[in-house]
C-alpha cells in the first residue's frame, strides 16, 4: 500500500468520525426544539402592558401556534432527515463503500452550515480525488466467501 493510499484512507476515517459526530449534533437539535418551544409558550403568557391598539406580541402569539407547531414539526423532521444522511454517509466513508451515496450524501450535508458546509465540501474533495476510486473499488471486490474458511 502506498503512502498516499495510507494518507486518503486515513482522511476519509476522519472524514467518516465527524459525519458521525455532526449526526449526533443533529439529533441534538431535538432536544433544542422542545426547550424552544417552552420558552416561547412562556413568553405567549407574559402579561404586556396595553397601549391602545399598538403591536401586542402575546396576540400575535397565540394567532400563530398553530403555524408555529408546524414549523417545529418540520424543522424536526429535517433535523432526523439530515442526522440519518450524515449517519449513513460515515459508516459508508468508513467501510468504503457506495462512493456514489458518499458523494450526496456529503453533497446534502453542505446545507448544514457552517460545519456540515465545511464538511461535506472536505469529504467532496477527499472523494473526488483520483486516488480514492480504487478504494471503494477494492473494497467491492472482497465477498464473504474471501473471510469464510
Amino acid at each position: 500500500m502506498s503512502p498516499d493510499t495510507e494518507e486518503i484512507e486515513k482522511k476519509l476515517k476522519i472524514i467518516a468520525v465527524l459525519f458521525m459526530a455532526l449526526a449526533g449534533l443533529c439529533l441534538l437539535m431535538l432536544f433544542m426544539i422542545p426547550a424552544h418551544y417552552m420558552m416561547l409558550n412562556t413568553f405567549s403568557k407574559m402579561e404586556f402592558p396595553d397601549r391602545g391598539g399598538e403591536f401586542n406580541p402575546q396576540k400575535m402569539i397565540s394567532e400563530m401556534k398553530e403555524s408555529i407547531f408546524v414549523v417545529y414539526l418540520i424543522a424536526g423532521l429535517v433535523s432526523v432527515l439530515f442526522a440519518g444522511i450524515a449517519l449513513a454517509t460515515g459508516i459508508n466513508l468508513f467501510r468504503k463503500r457506495h462512493r456514489t451515496f458518499c458523494i450526496i450524501g456529503a453533497a446534502c450535508c453542505c446545507v448544514i452550515q457552517p460545519l456540515g458546509t465545511a464538511l461535506g465540501i472536505w469529504a467532496l474533495f477527499i472523494l473526488f480525488d483520483h486516488k480514492t476510486k480504487p478504494l471503494f473499488e477494492a473494497e467491492k471486490l472482497l465477498d464473504e466467501s474471501d473471510f469464510l474458511p
